[in-house]
């Protein structure tokens, strides 16, 4: 399969079971409320209200340590634990969403500061499926912009 003992695999099934209960009891926990009833009658379609609810938020780092800390605990309790985050990881960069609704979405990134000081690629890591690339790839088949469309640095989350 892959490479994975059965002792190794069954531990992680135990965990992720009894980390159900955690991860639940999380959600209903002081913190995590907090921040729900904070965006609970923010419309997702008022960004100005959500910016300026969510820099009130930021402005204190307590609320993050609050949030954090049981899944802290359960991951002390038990190595094997996985909190409940939506994870991103690029060349640069590793990021979790620490909250998440209609609202907004807050989270965190870890960025290197040896990745930093590379240089910026600029094409595109995009490839298409062999079915429909042939033996190209959708940087090669992509016509090079004229001087007008010249952009700058991607958008994170963005492909060139």
């Amino acid at each position: 399969m892959n490479g994975m003992d059965a002792g190794t695999r069954a531990a992680l099934i135990a965990a992720r079971e009894a980390g159900r209960g955690a991860i639940r009891k999380w959600r209903h926990g002081e913190a995590h409320r907090a921040l729900e009833a904070l965006f609970a009658d923010c419309a997702a379609s008022d960004a100005e209200e959500a910016m300026n609810r969510a820099t009130k938020l930021l402005r204190d780092g307590g609320w993050a340590g609050a949030l954090l800390q049981p899944l802290i605990d359960a991951l002390a309790a038990d190595p094997l634990f996985e909190p409940p985050f939506k994870a991103s990881r690029d060349g640069l960069r590793v990021g979790a969403v620490l909250f998440d609704c209609p609202a907004v979405a807050i989270s965190a990134c870890v960025t290197g500061a040896a990745a930093m000081r590379r240089p910026c690629r600029r094409q595109s890591r995009f490839q298409a499926p062999a079915a429909q690339r042939g033996s190209r790839d959708a940087r090669a088949s992509r016509p090079a912009p004229r001087a007008s469309q010249a952009r700058g640095p991607p958008e994170h989350g963005h492909i060139a």
